[in-house]
């Protein structure tokens, strides 16, 4: 969705080409440390009309996409937890279930462009893909735009059947309702409200819980709102929020695009205060969640770094190495702001989409679109970097809380890591565009100090997110010296060995990190 609200953004202005900063890294988790971070935190959102395309191979396929495996398998691996997938996205809210159709998917009108809103039925294909992945689970929504509980009941029995108990997280019942009566969409009436949906919602929720067999399971069943970003006032009041029962609401989910398609990657992506500034439009959301009671979390279950409009892809903006370093900034401030899992959106179609394991012919794709007119085979894109350091950052320790680490440098932002309440990790991201043209001159590096990493440490490993500059697309940007390219099936190659290990004396080490990079330094 466009940003609800605009700031005043200084120009940032060139470092020398060498500095030094200083950090003071607590040994023992601060007090401003997060709450244990979920293993899971990092998950997938896919787009309802993309996920046959995710899961099987080809538009008609019937085996597992291993394109998609492979992501989904190098995550579980680092991390120890399975890959928490949502399936869903506007496109589903307006899908019906069709038993007897064979096919993944069948749009009703198929004269015309489809777009996310079109209407469309899904059939027993597409509930095939969810047993064609493994190390996963799985938050299924529920077509509500379209206002047909009976068929979105008979859906919810399929979906379960299909993802099996062992894999279910939760249901969605619908998705960003309060856009359902708007100059755009005509789901609803003009009495459409939050109170109007509250009221719907609580006789769709005990349909669903017993057509499935889930009222004789304990435990809340349900993801609740999922309301697009920054809503209107009276979608976000506390008084809403106060009337959602724990019961059945697992956690509110809500969804978060930092900018929109057109807009300066310096500005809005590469821009920490831009960052916290809009994630303070959740400070009331989140306040209200830890103080009414019920004790429900927040999460994002779709997550962007900017959402295009009228038919916009903006490839520039968030397919290159500076949305990867975004992505990385924002999964760990959202950590120590108090989110409890976020779903990195996917779609064949959409430039922040981390991977796209399918080719896509846009001449003979029935899913071709304005947002998707030029071919591509499979691939990964700028932020798929940034989720890949973040499962590396959570890593396998379990018990991971981490600590926003203040920085005397705006460009600079840091993240302690503690497991077990000991200090194991430092994360650093430069966060100044480096376009890489001789108008800029040479590429500023910065020496931090890392001091306070405990007499005991002797020596760290330190692992780079790089490129040529923050404009790098996928195919010139490595991980820890590793690349994910479309030949590499998902897998990654290692290209470069660029990892150090340092030596620590005093419980202090320096390290270099250019700009537009990430560093991650884990104490060994």
């Amino acid at each position: 969705m466009p940003l609800a609200n605009t700031v005043s953004l200084v120009a940032l202005a060139a470092l020398p080409l060498s500095q030094c900063l200083s950090l003071a890294v607590p040994s023992t988790v601060p007090s401003n440390a997060s709450d244990v971070i979920d293993q899971a935190y990092v998950g997938f959102g896919i787009e309802a009309t993309s996920f046959h395309l995710y899961a099987l191979d080809g538009l008609n396929g019937a085996v597992t996409n291993q394109w998609t495996q492979n992501i989904i398998s190098g995550f579980a691996n680092r991390t120890g937890a399975p890959v928490n997938i949502r399936v869903g996205g506007t496109s589903l809210d307006n899908a019906r279930y069709d038993p007897s159709q064979s096919a993944a998917l069948r749009y009703e009108n198929t004269t015309e462009t489809h777009t996310l809103h079109s209407k469309w039925k899904l059939g027993q294909r597409w509930l095939k893909c969810f047993g064609a992945l493994s190390d996963t689970t799985y938050v299924l929504q529920l077509p509500f735009a379209r206002n047909n509980k009976t068929n979105a009941v008979e859906f919810a029995k399929a979906g379960l059947d299909a993802i099996g108990s062992d894999n279910f997280d939760a249901f969605e019942i619908g998705n960003e309702p309060q856009w359902y009566y708007t100059a755009i969409y005509n789901d609803r009436n003009s009495s459409w409200s939050p109170q109007a949906y509250l009221q719907q919602w609580d006789e769709w929720a005990p349909a669903v819980l017993e057509a499935t067999g889930l009222d004789q399971v304990e435990g809340p069943h349900f993801h609740g709102m999922t309301l697009a970003g920054k809503v209107p006032p009276e979608w976000s009041a506390p008084n809403v929020l106060d009337q959602l029962d724990n019961q059945t609401v697992k956690v509110v989910s809500q969804h978060y695009y930092q900018s929109t398609d057109g807009t300066s990657l310096q500005d809005t992506l590469m821009n920490h205060a831009f960052t916290k500034y809009r994630m303070s439009n959740f400070s009331e959301t989140l306040d209200t969640l830890e103080t009414n009671g019920n004790n429900i979390p927040l999460i994002f279950g779709e997550v962007g770094s900017a959402l295009g409009g009228a038919g916009s892809a903006d490839y520039d903006l968030n397919a290159r190495l500076g949305a990867a370093l975004w992505t990385v900034d924002w999964l760990l401030y959202s950590m120590t702001f108090g989110l409890k899992q976020a779903s990195m959106q996917l779609g064949i179609a959409f430039p922040f989409a981390g991977f796209q394991p399918a080719t896509v012919n846009s001449s003979t794709s029935p899913y071709s679109s304005p947002t998707n007119d030029t071919d591509h085979p499979g691939r990964v894109l700028g932020g798929f970097y940034g989720d890949i350091f973040v499962a590396d950052f959570i890593g396998r320790d379990g018990e991971l809380r981490v600590a926003e680490l203040e920085t005397t440098n705006n460009n600079i932002t840091a993240y302690a890591g503690y497991s077990s309440d000991a200090l194991r990790k430092v994360a650093l991201v430069n966060l100044q565009l480096w376009n890489g043209t001789e108008a800029q001159g040479s590429r500023p590096t910065e020496t931090i100090s890392l001091d306070g990493l405990g007499e005991d440490t002797t020596k760290v490993k330190v692992q780079r997110l790089t490129g040529p500059s923050g404009m790098a697309l996928a195919t010139e940007i490595s991980w820890a010296g590793q690349q994910w390219l479309t030949e590499g099936n998902g897998l990654p190659t290692t290209t470069k060995n660029d990892t150090l290990t340092l030596a620590v004396e005093g419980g202090a080490v320096d390290v270099e990190i250019k700009a537009s990079e990430a560093l991650l330094v884990t104490l060994l």
